[in-house]
């Protein structure tokens, strides 16, 4: 699916978030701080599900190793979302 133009995960920058906000008519500032606030939450709700399963469900450290390459991935994302970033949205 493509965030503004742009399909490739890691490449998606608030430019393509603002365009797709213009496109689907909806307010680009909350959109983005939507976005910002779910990938601020997306470890800690992994880390929840993690916790929920079954003691043994799991491989002892899957969930280091999901959320120590994810982790760093949302933060990229998010470090993106300055203002010098900010393009024209056709």
């Amino acid at each position: 699916m493509a965030i503004g133009g742009e399909r490739r995960f890691g490449h998606v920058v608030l430019r393509n978030w603002e365009r797709l906000a213009n496109r689907s008519g909806i307010d680009s500032e909350r959109l983005i701080d939507r976005v910002r606030d779910l990938a601020a939450n997306v470890p800690d709700t992994i880390d929840t599900v993690f916790r929920a399963l079954p003691q043994g469900a799991e491989p002892a450290d899957l969930r280091r190793r999901f959320l120590s390459n994810l982790t760093p991935q949302l933060d990229r994302a998010v470090a993106g979302f300055t203002a010098s970033e900010r393009g024209s949205t056709p």
